[in-house]
Order: C-alpha cells, then structure tokens, then sequence
C-alpha cells in the first residue's frame, strides 16, 4: 500500500510542474501572450507583437483534428498602425472585449481603449464598439475583463461589467465633486 501511494504521489507532482505550450503555428519568433479562449476551447484570441513591442495585433487561430491552425489577424481588428491587445473572450461566448488605439470620431492622442464586440453567432464577431466613459478616459486602459454575476447583463454598459473594468484602472477617474466613479448597483 506505501509503495502505491509513493507512487501515486510522485506521478502527481510530475504533472503538477508546469509545462511550456507552444503549438508551431501559432508560437512564432514574435511576442505572443494574454491568450483567451471560446467556451467550446477550440478558438484562440491573442496578441502579438513584434520582438520590439512596439506594434501589436489580435490574432486568431482555430484547433482541429490537426492541432491549432496558422494564426491569423482577427477579421475585425483595425489596420496598422492601429495598436490593439488583451483580448477577453466572456465566459458564455458571446461577447469578447479588447484594448486598441483604433481611430474613432473626436478622438485626440494614442491612448488604448476598451472596445467590445458581440458574438455573431457563426464563429465570429460584429462590429466592434468603443465603451462610454466613464470607462474609457483620454488615458490608456488596459486588460478589460468582466465578471459574470447574477446581476450583470450582456449589455457592456451593466453595472457589473463597469466595476470590474474600473477595478482594473491604474490611475484615478475626475468625477464631480463627491461623486463616485462607480455606478450603483440596481
């Protein structure tokens, strides 16, 4: 019986050590990270940046009966020299969220802003739209996620999605005077 345990013990802490995962068509001499994945795990969205990081990109790439496929651009990413990271693939799918510098109407400066786009339905994504302030400033946000609770919608202005964005924020938000950032729960 010790012998068993001793090892049913050493094959648990071999793979419990962590393993570096590099699927060849998607792993390149470029910088990869912040993956994110469909509910079904068979999508991957990523970024990549070149090996200066000075330019970044969403990437795609699907996993078939022959691993992960070629990454490529997602098709609703803007063009260079469009800067656009931190993908967030929601938890039921139907909305994936990501920062960009994409050009938008009045907008001043290189700053990256929560953008989110709805599910299609088919495997891919709408258009993508520019969240409001308070969420979005003329300062960069970064790593927009959101968290499922009971009184979050899919709607991207719900006020659950605001406090886990705001949560994220890096420096303070100007709100009048005595007013807080955060919208009340309703």
């Amino acid at each position: 019986m010790k012998a068993l345990l001793a090892t049913l013990a050493l094959a648990a802490s071999a793979t419990a050590s962590p393993s570096r995962w590099t699927p060849e068509r998607v792993s390149t001499d470029q910088y990869e990270s912040s993956p994110s994945f469909t509910p079904d795990g068979r999508t991957m969205i990523f970024m990549r940046a070149n090996p200066q990081f000075s330019a970044y990109r969403l990437m795609q790439s699907t996993c078939g009966p022959q691993g992960w496929g070629e990454a490529v651009p997602l098709p609703i990413a803007a063009p260079p020299p469009a800067s656009e990271a931190n993908p967030f693939v929601t938890a039921d799918g139907r909305q994936l969220w990501f920062v960009s510098n994409r050009p938008f109407p009045g907008k001043q400066g290189d700053d990256l802003d929560i953008w989110v786009a709805d599910s299609d339905g088919r495997g891919g994504w709408g258009p993508p739209r520019r969240l409001p302030e308070p969420i979005n400033s003329t300062q960069s946000e970064l790593l927009p996620r959101r968290l499922p609770t009971a009184a979050s919608s899919s709607a991207p202005t719900a006020p659950a999605a605001w406090v886990a964005m705001m949560s994220m924020w890096p420096h303070p938000r100007p709100t009048a005077a005595g007013a807080s950032p955060i919208p009340a729960r309703r």
